[in-house]
């Protein structure tokens, strides 16, 4: 009777860190964005979304100061250095640095 209690406490386990490690949210992790800066203002002029679209993908901005901050070069293309987290399929970056590309001069 202890045996079985033991091997279906041991099996309930398993089964729990199956379905607990499907769900779990990937690590963050330090990256280099390039991309092109978008903003979302409410009515009234405050920044309510910024978003950074690369080619591959698109991260919303952590409005934090640095995140804010980043709004003022909405249409622009930036680097930013900074923390990428995903939360219901959305990818999130937490900016640490960013400027902007500067693109060649063309030829006269």
């Amino acid at each position: 009777m202890l045996r079985a209690v033991l091997v279906a406490a041991a099996l309930g386990l398993f089964a729990a860190s199956a379905v607990l490690g499907e769900d779990a949210p990937a690590e963050p992790k330090k990256v280099t964005v390039t991309g092109v800066v978008s903003v979302t203002e409410s009515d009234e002029g405050v920044v309510t979304a910024v978003m950074v679209t690369s080619k591959d993908a698109a991260y919303s901005v952590t409005l934090d100061e640095k995140g804010t901050e980043l709004g003022k070069l909405a249409g622009k293309e930036v680097e930013v250095v900074g923390v990428v987290t995903e939360k219901d399929g959305m990818k999130w970056i937490t900016v640490e640095s960013y400027k902007e590309v500067e693109k060649p001069a063309k030829p006269a």
